[in-house]
């Protein structure tokens, strides 16, 4: 029977598991090579250094793997390594340049180690600074470049003579080298990174003098590399330097013949910018719109993504330019989208709208309504990395933002429509991002109208599916509570945070259950007694419940409930009840809160208002020896110790010691006062007193075992559970390491089953085939014998 077009063909799950083992198998000489090649290092420091004294020697692989972590290796050996750390370094230096690479990425490190070792600033100049010296004559210019950036990092760590003596003067060297132009332009990168720390003074007289000559320098690669330091010298310049010879610089080289140094003048133009004062601000306006017109098709479409950037950094209102907006209105229009590659003026368009639409404020948006509009129906004519979500997502997360620039009654007629599209986008990251700060978009509409919004909320949180977005209504409801009137709160958002603590995931009912103590506060305040005790009703329902899920949100709400004085009239014995409940999950929750209660630094006058009620107290000490609630809690966070009952347990000691010495010092006053008739008398009392007080004494020491044995108990349980923590640790971390090999060993098996079945089936086929030979051997044995007794017969 023939399948149907519309139907599935039939699967061959043999076929399919076959494949998969294909695809997944390792064999097994792969993983003895892989092991093979693997470097091991050793355990023992003294061998590891004497790896590295020899590591000329070494293979490829484990001298790469060594200087890897060099840094961490001669922290780990000690100050041995740093007595041999020239002879290692020399035998880097003269090795392949990938090794060399890895060694640049690890002087950092080993800048840090020396800063802790006397005379540091002699041990970084003579190994990190000489061995940067020779990387920076590498022929390789990938070397040179990393050694460059490396160097401007080490430079901070020495004093002004040093990096004058020992860098500058290199890098000077390598700035007039005619005959290797890498070697120039490293130098020209590295005038500009030390600039900062060559100081105003001479980055005036001598730095920024070099880089504006190389900007006049016959080759195009030195030109681009001078002009993207300009920004990096302005930062130590003085304002008339800037005036007079660094804007008149920039400006010409915005007019140069070569395009490639235009589009570098780009690059720097809006941190040049963010540099200069109202005059030369206009100045660096008026080369970005000439750009904006540029001939070249790169040099144009890089002043259109510069556009958003530059104008969101302009801060006075005199700098503010009518021509600038009027080319940011184009960024939209096919000509200028076709300039640019997958639609990326479009999306720098959106991405910096808000920050234009508070330069120009509401009075420009008639004009950029449009725009915002062709942004938000943004639709891709071929899907290429989803530009549509890249165009309307960064308007949806900052919608919130424009409602409060246009004011309370744009926002409401021109963006509640957009809202309400961005919340039906089929795209779950739009629609995250309208809903994240949802209730910021309600408080910049005008009070009045606020009830009508709150419809869109009633739709956005009955999806199920959608569990992420009730989180982040439910994360809202503190605000929203803030928002809305009391009659509003009652009425719609009480019933929704209700249901959100009662959500079938527990991240959204975490973040609702956190969220109640605002609504509590709002009902109290106001005089409506009934709102209140509805709300009341309604928390007590949860610590009531059948359900362990509702008792656990509960005592979450407890947490901030619990710094109100009134929680102890209305909370405090359903939730020392519910320290005793029969799932653990709840008892662990009412452990975590009390935790934050009891240890939590007090940052306001109402954290901790219970820790010294004695309810409180036996409910923590009952929860805590619970071994599966005492694991649960985070120790390092709010720390709670054993220890400190250690210290009380010796303060009792000491007193009681103290009551020892005055009782002795009492008796032996009194002997002295007594008549020497009576003396007889006064011994015997005496000697009762010692008798009671070595009975005391007795006692004490039996209370202070007691109490040591109950601390070493309490200790030894503490260590048992840390074994048990870390054998779970261990458990858990072998079982992740043993994943691979079981998914592996199935995968065997299966092919292995499979053998073995096929092999069944050709054994019962052979089987079959040799008995059916038989068969006819036997058949044709007895032909023959009837033949043989039929020509007896006859004869």
């Amino acid at each position: 029977m023939q399948n149907s077009p519309n139907e599935n063909p039939p699967v061959d799950t043999g076929s399919i598991v076959q494949e998969i083992y294909r695809e997944e198998y390792i064999p097994v000489q792969q993983i003895q090579r892989r092991e093979e090649d693997a470097v091991f290092i050793d355990e023992n420091p003294q061998i590891v250094l004497e790896k590295l004294m020899k590591l000329k020697d070494c293979h490829y692989k484990e001298r790469l793997a060594f200087t890897k972590r060099l840094g961490e290796l001669l922290t780990w050996i000690g100050d041995s390594a740093i007595e041999n750390l020239n002879t290692i370094i020399q035998q880097i230096l003269e090795d392949a340049d990938e090794i060399k690479k890895n060694f640049i990425a690890q002087l950092e490190q080993i800048c840090v180690l020396l800063k802790t070792k006397q005379n540091s600033q002699e041990l970084i100049k003579q190994h990190v600074v000489k061995a940067l010296q020779e990387l920076l004559k590498s022929n390789n210019f990938d070397i040179k470049e990393q050694a460059g950036n490396s160097i401007s990092v080490v430079a901070k760590e020495l004093n002004e003579r040093d990096r004058g003596n020992l860098i500058l003067t290199q890098v000077i060297q390598m700035a007039h080298d005619d005959n290797n132009d890498e070697n120039v332009m490293i130098a020209v990168k590295l005038f500009g990174q030390l600039a900062a720390d060559f100081g105003p003074e001479l980055s005036e007289s001598f730095i920024a003098l070099e880089i504006l000559s190389k900007g006049d320098d016959a080759k195009q690669p030195i030109r681009k590399e001078a002009v993207l330091q300009l920004a990096n010298i302005a930062k130590v310049l003085s304002k008339d330097f800037i005036k007079h010879r660094l804007i008149p610089f920039f400006s010409k080289k915005t007019e140069e013949r070569t395009w490639q140094t235009r589009k570098a003048c780009l690059d720097i133009i809006v941190k040049l910018a963010e540099q200069t004062d109202t005059e030369n601000f206009d100045l660096i306006t008026g080369r970005l719109l000439a750009l904006l017109d540029d001939q070249n098709k790169w040099v144009k479409q890089h002043a259109y993504k510069q556009l958003g950037k530059y104008i969101s950094i302009i801060t006075r209102s005199e700098n503010i330019n009518d021509k600038l907006l009027e080319f940011y209105l184009k960024m939209n229009d096919s000509d200028i989208r076709e300039l640019g590659i997958d639609n990326e003026i479009v999306i720098e368009c959106a991405l910096y709208f808000p920050a234009v639409l508070q330069v120009y404020t509401d009075k420009k948006w008639p004009q950029l309504s449009k725009l915002f509009m062709k942004l938000i129906n943004h639709k891709d004519k071929v899907y290429i990395d989803n530009i549509s979500l890249r165009v309307k997502k960064p308007l949806a997360c900052s919608i919130h933002v424009l409602a409060k620039l246009l004011g309370p009654q744009l926002a409401y007629s021109e963006l509640l429509k957009v809202l309400e599209q961005l919340l039906q986008d089929p795209n779950d990251e739009i629609k995250h991002g309208a809903v994240e700060n949802l209730g910021l978009f309600f408080d910049a509409i005008e009070e009045s109208k606020r009830a009508s919004l709150i419809d869109i909320l009633l739709i956005i949180q009955k999806d199920q599916k959608k569990w992420r977005i009730r989180e982040l209504i439910a994360k809202q409801i503190s605000h929203l509570a803030q928002v809305f009137d009391v009659e509003t709160v009652f009425s719609i958002i009480l019933p929704v945070s209700t249901k959100l603590c009662n959500d079938n995931v527990y991240a959204v009912r975490k973040a609702a259950a956190k969220q109640i103590f605002e609504l509590y506060d709002k009902f109290s305040k106001s005089q409506n007694e009934l709102y209140f005790s509805v709300l009341k009703q309604n928390i007590l329902g949860f610590a009531n419940s059948n359900m362990f899920n509702q008792r656990q949100s509960f005592v979450i709400m407890c947490e901030k409930l619990m710094r109100y004085e009134q929680f102890q009239v209305d909370f405090l014995e359903a939730f020392i009840n519910l320290g005793q409940d029969p799932i653990k999950n709840v008892r662990i929750s009412v452990a975590k809160v009390l935790q934050k209660h009891l240890f939590k630094p007090k940052s306001s006058v109402n954290d901790g208002l219970f820790r010294e009620q004695t309810s409180i107290q036996t409910l923590w000490n009952l929860l805590i020896k619970d071994n599966i609630v005492l694991n649960s809690l985070n120790n390092k966070k709010y720390p709670f110790t054993i220890q400190q009952k250690v210290q009380q347990t010796q303060l009792t000691q000491s007193q009681i010691k103290l009551q020892q010495s005055e009782q002795q010092n009492i008796v032996q006053q009194q002997q002295q006062n007594l008549n020497d008739e009576e003396q007889q008398k006064v011994n015997a009392s005496v000697s009762e007193q010692n008798q009671v007080i070595q009975n005391q004494e007795l006692m004490i020491l039996e209370e202070q075992n007691e109490k040591t044995n109950h601390i070493e108990q309490n200790e030894e349980q503490v260590k048992q559970e840390d074994e048990i923590t870390q054998t779970i640790d261990k458990t858990e971390q072998i079982t992740k390491e043993n994943n691979y090999e079981e998914n592996l060993q199935n995968q065997i098996q299966l092919e292995s089953e499979l053998n073995e079945e096929k092999q069944e089936v050709e054994n019962q086929q052979e089987q079959e085939q040799q008995q059916i030979e038989q068969n006819e051997v036997v058949d044709n044995s007895q032909n023959l014998k009837e033949n043989e007794e039929k020509e007896i017969e006859q004869e």
